[in-house]
């Protein structure tokens, strides 16, 4: 099962972040064996595997993948997973210099190409992503569970093994279309995820940056990396140390990032740039015949939505839910904050309530007036950091915006839909 979690958890990174092997494109029939190996180490160094695809083409600003499929050479033709096809489009999105700069060559490309990469659209769109392997894997369960005692005609047993199967089907279309764009109002991107037409999540994001600020922040930054922290000259004097590839520097650097990020702290250029995040919607919606099966398999969650409808139909009014939630906020709540809580929770209660009636999904947006910065305090997480001692568990740097950011989050505006059409 721990491959299993490996190979679910890897494949999406696999899809989307293709390394390349070539002086031209990003993604190529090498790129893709490359990423592939990777990615099968990752999980087990001792899997014998082999992979095919039918079909790699594109240029500079857009690429096509057909027919990937990567299975177990060592046990026959075991399929752990395939791919019909996934095409992406936008500014230089194959293009091999310009997304190797910084692992290459520990540059930012230039400002103009970074611009035009975040102006202009882009999308991508994954199709039919099957893994035939949880197949097999389900097989053999049942066999064992049969062969330990073939006389068991539990039910519940049965009953087990036909929801392991209905959740192993949901995993064999899986689609994916991403999009990302600029207009008036800021950046804009969007991720339909759809599980074999029969569970669907969807999420739209808004927010807005100056890029030359980011720009200037992460070409500081690297700059101080390379020829501060690593104590090199010049990009000259980097390269030749490397023979021009720096890509053992970059995977070095990050690890370092990851697990000792306050050897960084002093090289950070200030101020950070702000990330203003305006948008945000998030929904899941589900198929009548797929919860049907889950109410078969599992009766206690009609109960459960009853359960909801009820507590749902009591709404408290105004006065009593301040009083309620009064205690319980970190910061003063003002007639305004404390009207705007209540708009919310009216919001909430009357979906849940929709909801109990006919449950085939939920939708929350959010609209923030003055846009919540979503780059932390850089202040704060170096009080943190320096504080801490020995024992103590220092919030993560989640924990630590969500703070930061709560007297916007209670202003927002936020509104819950019962059964959203999110395909």
């Amino acid at each position: 099962m721990n491959t299993l979690k490996k190979i679910s958890k890897s494949l999406l990174i696999l899809l989307l972040s293709i390394n390349a092997n070539t002086s031209e494109l990003y993604v190529t029939g090498e790129s893709i064996q490359s990423s592939v190996s990777n990615l099968m180490k990752d999980i087990d160094e001792n899997i014998k595997f082999a992979m095919s695809v039918k079909e790699v083409d594109g240029s500079r600003d857009e690429f096509t993948i057909k027919g990937l499929k990567v299975y177990d050479s060592g046990l026959g033709e075991v399929t752990y997973f395939n791919v019909e096809s996934i095409s992406c489009s936008g500014y230089k999105i194959n293009d091999y210099d310009f997304n190797t700069s910084i692992t290459k060559y520990f540059k930012m490309p230039i400002f103009e190409d970074v611009n035009q990469a975040l102006k202009k659209p882009s999308s991508c769109s994954i199709k039919g992503i099957s893994m035939p392997i949880l197949k097999n894997l389900l097989e053999n369960y049942d066999n064992q569970m049969r062969l330990q005692d073939s006389s068991n005609s539990d039910e519940s047993q049965e009953i087990s093994t036909d929801l392991l199967k209905s959740y192993i089907d949901i995993f064999q279309n899986i689609n994916i279309q991403y999009y990302a764009g600029f207009n008036e109002n800021g950046y804009q991107g969007e991720m339909v995820l759809d599980l074999s037409n029969r569970i669907y999540f969807k999420s739209n994001i808004s927010y807005t940056l100056e890029a030359n600020k980011i720009y200037t922040f992460f070409d500081s930054l690297i700059k101080n990396v390379v020829f501060k922290y690593w104590g090199y000259k010049s990009y000259e004097d980097l390269y030749k140390d490397t023979s021009g590839d720096t890509s053992d520097i970059f995977l070095d650097v990050m690890a370092e990032l990851e697990f000792q990020p306050q050897n960084f702290y002093e090289y950070i250029p200030k101020p950070l740039p702000e990330v203003l995040l305006r948008e945000f919607t998030f929904g899941i919606a589900w198929t009548k015949e797929e919860y049907n099966l889950l109410k078969k398999n599992n009766p206690q969650i009609e109960a459960s939505v009853m359960a909801l409808g009820f507590l749902s139909a009591q709404k408290l009014d105004k006065q009593q839910f301040i009083e309620m939630i009064g205690n319980s906020i970190p910061i003063p709540l003002s007639d305004d904050i404390g009207s705007n809580l209540y708009t919310i929770y009216v919001s909430a209660m009357n979906a849940t309530q929709k909801f109990s009636k006919n449950p085939k999904g939920m939708e929350i947006s959010s609209k923030f007036k003055d846009g919540i910065n979503i780059v932390p305090n850089f202040d704060d997480l170096v009080s943190i950091s320096s504080s801490n001692v020995e024992g103590d568990v220092s919030p993560d740097i989640s924990t630590i915006m969500m703070i930061q950011a709560m007297e916007d989050i209670i202003n927002a505006q936020i509104v819950f839909k019962a059964n959203p059409e999110i395909k």
